[in-house]
Formats: C-alpha cells, structure tokens, sequence
C-alpha cells in the first residue's frame, strides 16, 4: 500500500500546480495537521482515495467548515486494507486554545482508548501533529514533544531490530533518534553534538569508554559529514567505522525531482542505513 503524508504546508505540486494524474497512485493519504480544508478536499477529490486526517492547533476553522470528503480520526483506530491507524491531533498546550493538551491530558487520551488497543493487538501508524518527546520536537513551548507519546509507541507498536547482538548505537548526530526508535535501538551518543562542531578530547574519551564499556563492534558516522572524530575513536578502542546516508534538506534534492522521485529515494536511503547497521551490528 502506497500512503502519502502532508502536514503543516500545502504543497505547490500537489495544488496550485497539480497535473492530472499525479495523486493516481496512493491508496491512502494521512493528514497531520495545520492544512487547509479546502487543499484537504482537493487531495482526496483528485485522489480518489481516503484521506484520514487529525487537527493541528491551528485547524480551528475545521469546526466551522471541516474537509469535504475526508474522515477525521482524532481519538479513533481505523484500520484501512489491514493497517491498524490511530489518530492523536494537537500539540503542547501553550496559551489558551483549541486542540492544545498538557501531557497529562494526552495521557488520558490514550488511557481511554486502551481497550481497543488491546483488542485490535496494538496499532502500526499513529498519525499526530506533535511529535514523541525527543523526536524532532522544538525547543519552544510549541512544539515540544509529549512524553506520553513515546510510552504508547513503546507499548503499543510492535519493532523489529532484525536479530542483532548488539543494540546500541554511537552516530555522527542525533538526526538517527528517529531512526533507532524505529528499530528499537538506543542511541547512546552523537559525535556532533552541534552541527559543524568536532567532538573534544574530552568528548573523545567519553565515547571511547562507551564503546568499551557496550563491547560496541562499530561506530556510524554520516556520507556528508567529517570522519575524522569517528576515525579517532576506532583506532583508539579497535571498534569499525560505518557510513550511514542521510536525505537531510531540499538542498540534497535535484530541482527537477518530483514528491515521488524525492520518497523513493528517501525509502531506498532508509532500507540501506538498515542493511549497514545489521551487517555492523551483526
């Protein structure tokens, strides 16, 4: 099943721009929030598929004029074509308004829908506007994370490490948070802490010790980004250093790639970081 996802910014090419028959190919469509109703509609009329979607704290006009033709699934599980789906909108609350929550009461969100998740044997997409806490959350109030959102993934969905010995991770950053979350891995430290930024002596040693410490049998350092920290640190404990690839901005895309160009080759670098990692890991 072939599932486009939108969120936050509508896209050009897919709007103002759209070519028939663009959308033919997606059997589904998740929307994540903060778009309009109106782009909404549009999606799913020339898609010609579902279109599930959850509010983002800026989708106040939904109340008055909701998407045309597609299916909210804000505190619901659906399960499309055998995909167990569950819909969690909102952000952190930041100032008085709609579709905000504190932690706790994203907590009791899930809390309520504990028997039907128990029921349906988990879920395998959560669809949410905010992200798990340490996910690719923000430093302001906005767009923090929420914690509760990474017990329901811990609990809730099922991971597939693939069998490795080894389980612990040291990459070049922690843009991999998202990455060994997946896979059930646990990141336990990034060379670059800051971009642009070599590790110290002392950040050296640290990692030295970590990797001694885990019997780590490899380190993973980015195509893009300087070996020469990570180099250090395998001749000083013995360990290997691996290549991981990383899509990280529109800057590594070509302007005359299309949206499907651009997913295929996300997806083809993502299943080859996997391949790297288990045959590392072993």
């Amino acid at each position: 099943m072939k599932i486009l996802t939108v969120s936050d910014e509508e896209c050009a090419a897919l709007w103002d721009n759209y070519v028939p028959g663009r959308l033919k190919e997606y059997d589904l469509i998740l929307s994540c929030g903060d778009l309009s109703a109106r782009y909404l509609s549009f999606l799913v009329t020339m898609a010609r598929c579902p279109l599930l979607y959850v509010h983002g704290n800026h989708d106040t006009s939904y109340n008055q004029v909701p998407p045309e033709g597609c299916d909210c699934i804000d505190d619901h599980i659906v399960t499309y074509n055998g995909v167990r789906i569950l819909g969690l909108g909102g952000c952190r609350k930041y100032h008085p308004g709609p579709h905000q929550y504190t932690d706790e009461q994203m907590r009791r969100r899930i809390r309520k829908l504990k028997w039907k998740l128990k029921r349906m044997g988990g879920v395998d997409i959560v669809v949410t506007h905010a992200p798990p806490y340490g996910l690719g959350d923000g430093d302001d109030p906005a767009h923090w994370g929420f914690e509760s959102l990474v017990e329901l993934l811990d609990t809730y969905q099922g991971r597939d490490g693939g069998g490795l010995t080894h389980r612990e991770l040291i990459t070049f950053h922690d843009g991999f948070q998202y990455f060994a979350r997946a896979f059930d891995l646990e990141l336990l430290a990034a060379i670059e802490e800051e971009a642009g930024s070599e590790a110290s002596a002392k950040e050296i040693v640290e990692i030295s010790q970590l990797v001694r410490e885990h019997d780590i049998p490899a380190i993973f350092t980015e195509v893009n980004g300087s070996d020469a920290t990570a180099n250090a640190i395998g001749r000083e404990t013995g360990c290997q250093v691996w290549m991981l690839d990383m899509l990280m901005s529109g800057d590594d895309v070509p302007q005359d790639w299309g949206l499907e160009k651009i997913m295929e080759q996300y997806i083809s670098r993502l299943k080859g970081d996997l391949d790297t990692v288990r045959e590392a890991l072993g």
